[in-house]
């Protein structure tokens, strides 16, 4: 699910006339189409549409039309990113999609350390922090971040199935997570460095045993 989800937002950020706005998307089933292409050329296989990445496919279909309707367009009112698409709302409102459908069951969430989150909603939880806290440990090891790029961690926490993918800062990124843009942007943020840790995508499943 997370790098499929990583895939498909993929297809947001490549395309700057969607990000400006929304209704230039493409429509559902070919953005779909793209983002498993995507997903096929990273991995090298075909997409397992699992019932839970079902349950995220049905959410990106739902998503995009909403977009392509223009139903985002005076979603997001303040500050420089007024009523932009960008990639990581297209995600978040996926997440939030994924959550209403499963009725909370299956929970997705961008977070980053604390120096480093802008969206105040995505703040990490102790377990996500700590993870997160043992990527920035080793990613300084060459090996280690070629080999953790598409790797998810799953761990049992309790009675739910947690699972963690870092993302590392891609030089799409630094637009607006570096240089002059990014600090006019995130006032009081660290700047951002390419290849660097700079957060992380955490999913939930709630009260499920054997992750």
């Amino acid at each position: 699910m997370a790098n499929f989800l990583r895939a498909s937002r993929s297809v947001v950020t490549k395309r700057k006339n969607v990000i400006k706005d929304a209704t230039k998307i493409p429509n559902p089933d070919t953005f779909v189409k793209i983002s498993k292409s995507a997903y096929k050329k990273i991995h090298g296989t075909d997409l397992k549409e699992t019932d839970n990445v079902k349950y995220l496919v049905s959410a990106i279909r739902k998503i995009v039309g909403k977009a392509k309707a223009g139903k985002f367009k005076t979603t997001w009112k303040e500050n420089d990113y007024k009523n932009k698409f960008l990639p990581a709302r297209f995600a978040n409102q996926v997440f939030k999609e994924v959550t209403s459908t499963t009725g909370g069951k299956i929970t997705m969430k961008l977070t980053a350390p604390d120096r480093l989150l802008v969206n105040p909603e995505n703040a990490p939880d102790s377990w996500e922090s700590s993870q997160m806290k043992i990527f920035e440990e080793k990613q300084k090891d060459a090996e280690w971040k070629r080999n953790s790029r598409n790797a998810v961690i799953g761990e049992q926490v309790g009675e739910d199935c947690r699972y963690i993918l870092p993302e590392f800062y891609q030089p799409s990124c630094m637009s607006c997570h570096s240089g002059a843009e990014g600090k006019r942007i995130h006032k009081g943020k660290i700047e951002g460095i390419a290849g660097d840790i700079g957060g992380a995508i955490s999913i939930t499943f709630k009260s499920q045993k054997g992750c």
